[in-house]
């Protein structure tokens, strides 16, 4: 894999990095994000606050919700929420809230998303976009339901988050064919996916490769910030 990212022939990748390759001490396991720790804490603050005993996966929706002009959407999601489920009366002691079994299993699909995703020469760190993707494309989902309510197009949510959801990763994290040994693999855009072409141009970078389209989405995001979360 070194030599064909390298563009040299497996003998000589061998030579000169299998020494280092056998002294790297092996990745660690799962890592959730610091952005990902704020957003359960504050699903399970937020069941706390109603009484609740468990937060679930509208909560988990709210946690999402907690930075910048998104966090005006939370009092939204919970008038929805309140009106779309039967909440318990509200203890007057609640004990620490836990996450319900929904939530927990959109945490586990997260984190399978997130190891699914990430290249094997890479610690897995499990953020706030695989949780969002898996809790808008759960149709049954108590989030998608909120998410539904409000109008909101999950298709583009899909497409913003594509590169977490749709892209098959290699162990260096790019789409590639397995060709024959030392053959070498056609350029492909680090962000996409796709091959150059002579419809597609590619910019090279430090070894990484972007495409005319992916540009044009940096763009678009870059002169919108908060676009994404003026839609939510």
């Amino acid at each position: 894999m070194i030599g064909e990212r390298l563009g040299v022939s497996r003998q000589a990748a061998r030579q000169r990095y299998a020494e280092r390759v056998e002294q790297t001490p092996p990745t660690v396991g799962l890592i959730r994000g610091r952005d990902l720790d704020s957003a359960l804490t504050a699903a399970l603050e937020a069941a706390q606050a109603e009484g609740l005993a468990e937060a679930g996966a509208e909560h988990l929706l709210r946690g999402l919700l907690i930075d910048g002009v998104a966090a005006a959407t939370r009092d939204k999601v919970r008038e929805v929420s309140r009106r779309l489920f039967d909440y318990p009366d509200a203890l007057a002691s609640p004990p620490h809230a836990v996450f319900s079994p929904e939530a927990q299993a959109a945490l586990a699909a997260a984190e399978q998303l997130a190891t699914e995703r990430t290249p094997t020469c890479a610690p897995v760190v499990t953020t706030t976009p695989q949780l969002l993707a898996v809790i808008a494309t759960n149709p049954g989902s108590r989030g998608r339901r909120v998410l539904n309510d409000l109008g909101i197009d999950v298709a583009d949510i899909k497409r913003l988050l594509h590169c977490y959801i749709n892209i098959p990763r290699t162990a260096f994290g790019r789409r590639t064919r397995r060709g024959r040994p030392g053959k070498k693999q056609p350029d492909r855009c680090s962000f996409c996916g796709h091959a150059r072409s002579e419809t597609r141009r590619l910019v090279a970078g430090p070894d990484v490769w972007i495409c005319a389209d992916c540009v044009a989405r940096c763009g678009e995001i870059l002169a919108h910030p908060t676009a994404a979360a003026r839609q939510l």
